[in-house]
């Protein structure tokens, strides 16, 4: 869902003589749409086959499951005229939306700046190269390094990121949830990036007192 991937189609030659240059052409077909439409696949004897890998976007609004893609053959006659088959139909699944999780970053005291430090998990089902954690600290939360290199992610591997956090000296003692997205290449070099993952962060009571809390809401 919400991807580019690959669709690989065969096409046979059932008749009794040889189909001259043949080619393959994919149709929209929502929630499909073709990014590489086409594909060569050359002269056919009776018979014999030939394989072609044509690259399809899946909408963002698709449901995993199985959907069906509209394709015509083409090839050309004794006089080198274009003769096409009526639209043909195969299915092509379509997998979950590639998706992270993260544990918990642990605790800080407000009024302090600290190192947190917390999991990422490639939950999906294909590796995520190149990736990049990127957090979103809001308010009680400040951070200058908003970003974390992580490189490739199989799937069900973990890595550890971590990111210098900020927090304000009258930020309520509870749990906050951090907004964390992954960018990553996929297979065909297309960058992508994963919905929100929410990343518990806990703030404890600091050390400054009410006095402190106050001069924090003041910016002195």
């Amino acid at each position: 869902v919400d991807s580019t991937g690959a669709v690989s189609l065969t096409v046979e030659n059932t008749g009794d003589t040889a189909a001259r240059n043949v080619r393959v052409h994919v149709r929209e077909s929502p929630p499909l749409a073709p990014v590489s439409g086409s594909a060569s696949l050359g002269d056919l004897a009776p018979g014999e086959s030939a394989s072609a890998r044509l690259r399809v976007e899946v909408s963002s609004r698709a449901l995993d499951g199985q959907y069906p893609l509209s394709l015509v053959v083409e090839r050309d006659d004794s006089f080198g005229d274009p003769v096409t088959t009526e639209p043909l139909s195969t299915g092509v699944t379509v997998g979950p939306e590639r998706t992270v999780e993260t544990g918990s970053a642990g605790s800080v005291p407000a009024g302090s700046t600290t190192t947190v430090a917390f999991e990422v998990t490639n939950t999906g089902a294909a590796p995520m190269r190149d990736a990049v954690v990127r957090l979103n600290a809001d308010s009680p939360f400040e951070t200058d390094d908003d970003t974390a290199y992580v490189g490739t992610l199989e799937p069900g591997e973990s890595a550890t990121v971590r990111f210098t956090v900020s927090v304000g000296g009258a930020a309520t003692p509870k749990s906050y949830a951090l907004d964390t997205t992954v960018a990553f290449d996929n297979s065909f070099d297309r960058r992508v990036v994963t919905d929100v993952a929410s990343t518990e962060l806990r703030v404890e009571t600091g050390g400054g007192g009410p006095l402190a809390a106050l001069l924090d809401l003041l910016g002195l």
